[in-house]
């Protein structure tokens, strides 16, 4: 034990935060002291080392202190060289990270008033960044360099926010008029803009995209549920009540209960599950459209069905047509009227006589996905129920194969789609060569989204299931259509003819639907 110690002269240097074991900052003005009080904690440098926590630990000893080997207030009262800063000027609800321009004046102030740097400005750079890790490491918490509530707190302009009044479902970004006012009354709450209305403008946007940076998430100003949540206003929406299996737009009647509810569900008050898709609902339509991103053109397609949580992916059609269907036909009636009872339209009888019910539900499906309202079954609509079939005008060719498979006839310039049982469920024109492949049986052996000739790299397609080889060795599968620097090496109304060099040429919508049907092992036959 040392003897008693003396009262040290007037200090050099004055300090408002504490020092611990490893501290750079303040350690050279407690060493200083510590000598000037006749204790011995090593050379005076920035490093707060064991020499120094020992010097110190003797000093709280001596003065009756919590021995600790932390200056704290109280020791550095006792020492002579506590400072309290001086009020705080501005106060912060978001934390501030390196190369942040949003709060940086304010931490950056509050460092100058402890005198721990000199200049202030609109970049917290990494002079700042620095002080602020030794300044967490001083106060014993994770030293992340990064200010957040924890350090603010300690620094004294940490301002907790007051609680939201109101919570959105839905994501906005710049131009949105659907949860702006919401959103932007959250951020006037942190200090962040000065208004708000119902127009998500360039300043709000810059604001969230300069938040999302602050608390570490991807700067992209879109107020999605992450940002919505560190926000305090996301709310997850509830389960759906219901599904439909056909879009909606204005004026509709079928689902248009059904998508309403959702949107209320949602907080989109405005729609009214009134049975009627009216303005307002398809405005709504429009603006959340807007705000996920997709296209916004204020119909409700299975896309945007599928976002609202409501969509429901209808089931196969069990028949197929080639001929129309009007009120009073007898032949095809079961088949519509089944395939509209299946999309939920149709609660009568299913039977071989269409009748007015049957009309009035064809009618609701055909406004639902924009066709003119005729009532009659024609081709368009067919195609559109999925019930087109003109492999009942183009029959499946006579000894083609057995089981699960592919038929390619090249005669015909046609390929049927054949299922386990024997059926065919797809038949359509293709483009391939008369003479190649040679007739048999082969079978998917590889596939490639996307691919482009060895020959001539311009000339691109998609979709592309192999499952021969040419007398050259060249690979021949079914794929789209393909294009030279964008522009299509035949039209869709030339498919029929054989004017491929091998490969199987079909229209985009047949290509995918083949992609997603044959995998590889699916057993092609060819004639």
């Amino acid at each position: 034990m040392t003897a008693a110690l003396v009262a040290p002269p007037p200090p050099s240097c004055f300090i408002g935060y504490p020092v611990r074991a490893g501290s750079y900052l303040g350690s050279s003005c407690v060493e200083s002291r510590l000598i000037q009080w006749g204790l011995t904690p090593g050379p005076v440098d920035n490093d707060f080392d064991a020499t120094s926590v020992a010097a110190l630990r003797e000093f709280q000893t001596e003065q009756a202190l919590p021995v600790t080997g932390v200056a704290d207030q109280a020791t550095l009262v006792s020492l002579g060289i506590w400072r309290s800063p001086a009020a705080a000027t501005c106060a912060l609800s978001v934390p501030v990270r390196m190369n942040s321009w949003l709060g940086s004046r304010c931490v950056e102030s509050r460092l100058r008033q402890y005198g721990l740097i000199s200049s202030v400005d609109d970049t917290f750079d990494w002079t700042s960044a620095f002080v602020i890790g030794q300044l967490q490491r001083n106060f014993g918490i994770p030293a992340t360099s990064v200010a957040d509530q924890a350090i603010l707190s300690r620094l004294g302009i940490w301002r907790t926010p007051a609680a939201p009044t109101c919570t959105l479902s839905v994501q906005v970004r710049l131009g949105s008029w659907l949860g702006a006012r919401c959103l932007e009354t959250r951020l006037r709450q942190l200090g962040l803009v000065s208004n708000a209305d119902d127009n998500f403008d360039w300043t709000s946007a810059f604001m969230i995209g300069q938040y999302q940076f602050n608390v570490g998430l991807p700067a992209d100003s879109l107020a999605g549920p992450q940002t919505l949540s560190r926000l305090g206003v996301w709310k997850a929406p509830p389960a759906p009540t219901c599904s439909t299996s056909v879009p909606i737009r204005l004026d509709a009647t079928a689902g248009s209960v059904c998508v309403e509810t959702r949107l209320r569900q949602l907080g989109f008050t405005g729609a009214t599950a009134d049975g009627t898709f009216d303005w307002t609902s398809a405005f709504i339509i429009g603006q959340y459209q807007y705000n996920i991103g997709i296209r916004s053109d204020s119909v409700g397609d299975s896309w945007t069905l599928w976002y609202l949580g409501v969509w429901k992916h209808p089931p196969s059609a069990t028949c197929g047509l080639v001929v129309e269907v009007s009120p009073g036909s007898k032949d095809g009636s079961a088949c519509v009227e089944g395939r509209l009872r299946q999309l939920g339209l149709f609660n009568g009888a299913v039977d071989d006589y269409f009748d007015w019910d049957s009309y009035y539900a064809l009618i609701a499906y055909q406004k639902a996905v924009g066709l003119p309202a005729t009532g009659t079954a024609d081709i368009t609509t067919l195609r559109s129920l999925g019930l087109y079939n003109p492999a009942a005008a183009s029959p499946l060719p006579f000894n083609s194969g057995s089981g699960r498979r592919i038929v390619y006839s090249r005669a015909q310039q046609r390929i049927w789609a054949v299922d386990e049982n024997g059926n065919v469920v797809k038949t359509h024109r293709v483009s391939g060569r008369m003479y190649e492949p040679y007739a048999g049986t082969y079978y998917v052996y590889s596939r490639s989204m996307y691919t482009y000739s060895a020959n001539n790299p311009s000339i691109r397609w998609r979709y592309m299931v192999r499952f021969a080889y040419g007398p050259q060795g060249g690979r021949i599968g079914f794929h789209e259509i393909p294009n030279r620097n964008g522009v299509p090496l035949q039209s869709a109304e030339q498919l029929g003819l054989p004017l491929s060099g091998g490969c199987v040429r079909q229209t985009t919508a047949d290509a995918l639907w083949v992609w997603n049907w044959a995998p590889v092992g699916t057993k092609v036959v060819v004639l």
